[in-house]
């Protein structure tokens, strides 16, 4: 924990000094992202780094493999459903697209009927 402390300080005294103008600037006007990176949640993996991307740039949903479950009219609370319909609708970013996930999680197609039988496992 004592990293991460160190790190927020360390972006407070010399990164957030010479982009503050930036970051007021994105708190003052909204986020108005061009596009949306469906990314895995892998630590390893970083969209922002990948697409050298600045703040602001970027709407970016991660979860875990990258899934993005069939859309399901009911009542259940639907996450990644309500992230791609905002991203789509409200911030009129282009065509989601797909970032690689991990090298080593394996990705489980799964039935609405919870069926693994069509189960493939790859690297993502």
């Amino acid at each position: 924990m004592e990293e991460l402390l160190q790190g927020y300080r360390r972006f407070r005294r010399e990164r957030w000094p010479e982009r503050r103008e930036v970051f007021e600037r994105l708190a003052d006007d909204g986020q108005a992202p061009r596009a949306m990176v469906v990314a895995c949640s892998d630590s390893r993996v970083d969209p922002t780094m990948i697409f050298s991307a600045e703040p602001g740039k970027l709407f970016i949903l991660r979860n875990v493999a990258n899934l993005v479950p069939p859309y399901a009219p009911d009542s259940a609370l639907h996450a990644t459903s309500a992230a791609l319909e905002f991203a789509i609708r409200v911030l009129e970013v282009s065509l989601p697209s797909a970032a690689h996930c991990c090298e080593q999680a394996p990705m489980r197609r799964v039935s609405a009927s919870g069926n693994r039988s069509n189960y493939r496992s790859r690297t993502c």
